[in-house]
């Protein structure tokens, strides 16, 4: 048995709900309300460095797409949606890194959040 998602939702409208840039470090969580009263649909979560604390081929201007939490060496690296409801998101970000790339030195630890939302 397969299961589907409808996603009645075209990515060109504008999102439901906009954060806006927000500063974050490693080792948090983060709780804001949307307050939409609905389901999401569609989160996208986005990070980038403030550039005090990049690895070394990154830049301050460099966004990446937020959403995975990876352990290495006993380590949690990135940022994740842990919890929505209908009113509130929680975002966790990971002990050692906001985000990490492939390779050791794509990484950053002080950064900025945003969250978009479609319902």
């Amino acid at each position: 048995m397969s299961r589907f998602i409808d996603l009645d939702i075209k990515i060109s409208e504008k999102p439901s709900y906009d954060s806006g840039w927000f500063y974050a470090e490693t080792g948090k969580v983060y709780t804001l309300s949307h307050n939409l009263k609905k389901e999401p649909k569609l989160i996208q979560v986005f990070v980038k460095s403030d550039g005090q604390n990049d690895g070394k081929s990154l830049t301050g201007d460099d966004i990446k797409i937020a959403g995975i939490l990876s352990l290495f060496n006993g380590h949690f690296f990135g940022s994740v949606v842990e919890n929505i409801t209908n009113t509130d998101i929680t975002l966790r970000t990971g002990d050692s890194a906001l985000w990490h790339g492939a390779v050791s030195y794509d990484h950053f630890s002080t950064g900025f959040l945003r969250v978009l939302i479609w319902i």
